[in-house]
C-alpha cells in the first residue's frame, strides 16, 4: 500500500486500496452511475469505496440491493476531507454534469489519482495519466476504476506524485505567477 495517512481507517484492511468520492447526493453527482459502476466490478475485497456527503445516507437502500455493502461506507458529511484525501488512493466521480470541480483540483494536490467522467470541466484538472470516461456509462467508469485498482502501488504513487506536481505548476499562486512573469518577459 502506498505510504498514505491511513491512522483514522481501523475499517480499512493494508491490502485494500482506498478510494473517495465526495459530494452531495443529488442529481448532478448521479450517483447511480457510481454504484451501479462499483456492482460491475470483480467481487473481490482488495478496494473499500468511501463515499462523504451532503445526504448520501439515502444511498444505503441501493448499495444493499446492489450486494456491494463490502465494498462501500457511507461517511455522511464530515470536516475531514482534507485528510480523506490524504489517506485515500484514489478519487471516484461519476457527475452527469459539472462546472469545475475543484475537489478533483484538492484530491490531485493530496496525489491522489482520479477516476472521473467527462463532465463540464472535469478534463480540464487532468494529467495524461488520468483520463475521463463518457457520463452516465457504468461499464466505462468501472472499467476505468478496475484499470486503477490492478495498478501496483508504486505505479499509483508515481501517477500521484505527478498529480501534485502538476497541480503546484498549474494552479498554485507561484505556478501562476511563474507563467504570467514569463509571458510579461517575452520569453514565450
Amino acid at each position: 500500500m502506498p505510504a498514505r495517512n491511513r491512522n483514522k481507517f481501523q475499517q480499512l484492511e493494508p491490502q485494500q486500496k482506498m478510494v473517495l468520492a465526495v459530494g452531495r447526493n443529488d442529481l448532478a453527482k448521479d450517483y447511480p452511475n457510481m454504484l451501479n459502476a462499483i456492482s460491475l466490478l470483480p467481487s473481490n475485497e482488495n478496494f473499500k469505496i468511501f463515499i462523504v456527503g451532503l445526504d448520501v445516507e439515502e444511498l444505503q437502500l441501493e448499495i444493499v440491493k446492489l450486494g456491494i455493502s463490502n465494498n462501500v461506507e457511507l461517511l455522511g458529511l464530515r470536516k475531514d476531507v482534507d485528510q480523506l484525501m490524504a489517506a485515500a488512493d484514489i478519487l471516484l466521480m461519476s457527475s452527469a454534469w459539472e462546472g469545475l470541480p475543484i475537489v478533483i483540483g484538492e484530491a490531485m494536490a493530496s496525489e491522489c489519482n482520479i477516476v472521473t467522467t467527462d463532465a463540464g470541466g472535469c478534463k480540464e484538472w487532468l494529467t495524461r495519466s488520468e483520463t475521463p470516461v463518457p457520463v452516465k456509462n457504468s461499464q466505462a467508469l468501472a472499467a476505468a476504476l478496475q484499470s486503477k485498482l490492478t495498478l501496483s502501488d508504486e505505479d499509483l504513487i508515481i501517477i500521484g506524485k505527478a498529480n501534485r506536481n502538476h497541480i503546484v505548476q498549474q494552479f498554485s499562486l507561484a505556478g501562476i505567477v511563474a507563467r504570467w512573469d514569463v509571458m510579461y518577459n517575452g520569453n514565450f
